[in-house]
């Protein structure tokens, strides 16, 4: 359980995730489920990059976020109450706009200057806000096939900063690569 025991697990310890991969969609939220919207309720920030090719629904739920920021502040604990009470709306797309719309997501697209092939290396970080850090390098794209049990075959390494040595090296390493490519 990957996600159980793992992703929901640091994301409830987490002031940031940082995520670079080479597919995104919006599914992932219906696998993570509710802990993303308690994430982004406790003030908790997300940087995403991915490569350019996304799903034309999340397009335009990423333009509409976009948009929406500016007049959206005061209402975000009422805008996530009304996307969880709702049975109709579409939980994930919805999710993803007022995630970025609150200012909790961001987003960049990687695109490689050579035009061949795409950006699709698969890393991330959680940091907590004591300075703790949690590494992952793996197969796995920041998608609903990448993480649910039904989806794809995956596997994941996980470094942690406080074990020290070479893990610590690690995390500090891909922290730094994130950086750079931000």
């Amino acid at each position: 359980d990957p996600v159980g025991k793992f992703y929901v697990r640091c994301l409830r310890e987490a002031a940031t995730y940082r995520r670079a991969v080479g597919y995104f969609r919006s599914t992932v939220f219906l696998v993570v489920g509710p802990p993303v919207i308690e994430f982004a309720r406790r003030g908790g920030q997300m940087e995403l990059i991915c490569s350019p090719d996304l799903d034309h629904d999340d397009v335009e739920q990423i333009t509409l976020g976009y948009a929406r920021r500016s007049s959206l502040a005061e209402s975000l604990i009422a805008q996530f109450d009304a996307l969880l009470a709702d049975r109709r709306t579409a939980f994930a797309a919805r999710t993803l706009a007022t995630l970025i719309a609150t200012g909790s997501l961001e987003i960049k697209l990687a695109e490689r200057k050579d035009r061949r092939g795409i950006y699709h290396e698969k890393i991330g970080i959680f940091s907590d806000s004591l300075g703790n850090q949690v590494s992952f390098k793996g197969s796995t794209n920041e998608t609903w096939s990448g993480w649910h049990s039904a989806g794809n075959f995956e596997s994941l390494e996980v470094f942690c900063s406080w074990r020290g040595g070479l893990e610590a090296v690690r995390v500090k390493r891909h922290f730094e690569h994130f950086d750079s490519l931000w």
